[in-house]
């Protein structure tokens, strides 16, 4: 799989790896639902019981901890680190408490930071750092926020406050860039920002390189036909394609974008030519694709998996 592709379950199950041929490698018992991330060469799985264990494709099980608390999502850095989004508990008088915890590749903890009455909804690893969007509840009306949380202390550094809730994050080797309603914000390594406003709703991002952005723009109703469209940072739009339906899942790697609706996967060149397409039978549920070879992991229907091979 790509880095930070997110898998999430709301029930118990079995966790089963499979290869290239469909054959099952191992199966693991899951009684808990739980969420999940992988970066291809390992997956780390955390119960909503609080426990978080790392699982590579060939052995299973490599280490398991109890952390007490419940996983709401989880992010990998390319080094293997790994942050929790955890919580909320209530505290005394009603605050809401969540944190953020980090581990290390071989389960070591390493620092946390605690949010109270913010509410965590986007994590992304930076080059040095994770940026956090989360949700500011403790006014008379909720904020947006953007934090750089410190993986190995608590330095925490506020890098963008507004009325409007960043519901997308996107971090390249050198910018990060946060989506807001209609509203890009991008930010360097040196803290120098500008904002690009695009006119539609943005509904993903993700970088094409260092210096394009594919965005993932929503229509007037949730049920609208989308649009995918390669940008500059300086917001100069490169190309747009329609898609059928709205937009569900965005993956940009290489020389690719790839983007699926309900229904359609669609591969593009960084030119904005169409490539290939693949129309599935059941609603699409996860857009996966493999690390070293351009095939993609279609996940469909109840059950479903997919692997295509592109002509």
């Amino acid at each position: 799989m790509v880095t930070q592709q997110q898998i999430t379950a709301d029930a118990s199950g079995t966790l089963v790896a499979v290869d290239a041929d469909g054959t099952t490698l191992w199966k693991e018992e899951i009684t808990d639902p739980f969420t999940a991330a992988s970066d291809g060469r390992q997956l780390i799985l955390a119960p909503k019981n609080g426990q978080v264990m790392k699982v590579v494709p060939d052995r299973g099980v490599l280490w398991s901890e109890a952390t007490g608390w419940e996983t709401q999502f989880l992010v990998l850095s390319a080094e293997g680190t790994i942050a929790l989004a955890q919580g909320p508990i209530v505290e005394e008088q009603a605050n809401l408490l969540e944190r953020v915890r980090f581990y290390s590749d071989e389960g070591e903890f390493l620092v946390e930071h605690a949010f109270r009455n913010n509410s965590i909804i986007r994590m992304a690893f930076k080059p040095a750092g994770l940026a956090v969007s989360s949700i500011n509840l403790a006014g008379e009306m909720p904020q947006g926020q953007v934090f750089d949380l410190a993986p190995d202390s608590t330095d925490c550094k506020l890098l963008w406050k507004d009325r409007e809730i960043v519901h997308a994050l996107a971090v390249g080797n050198s910018k990060m860039a946060a989506a807001a309603e209609d509203k890009i914000f991008l930010v360097d390594q040196s803290g120098k920002s500008h904002i690009i406003k695009l006119g539609q709703r943005v509904a993903d991002l993700a970088w094409a390189g260092d210096e394009k952005l594919a965005v993932a723009k929503g229509g007037d109703l949730p049920s609208a036909a989308g649009q995918v469209v390669l940008i500059s940072t300086d917001g100069e739009q490169k190309w747009q394609q329609r898609l059928k339906g709205a937009c569900r899942f965005l993956v940009a790697r290489e020389d690719e974008i790839l983007a699926a609706d309900a229904n359609i996967v669609y591969s593009y060149s960084i030119r904005g030519d169409l490539n290939w397409c693949y129309e599935s039978p059941a609603i699409i549920k996860g857009l996966y694709p493999q690390v070293k070879d351009p095939k993609v992991v279609v996940a469909s229907g109840e059950n479903h998996l997919q692997l295509i091979e592109p002509p």
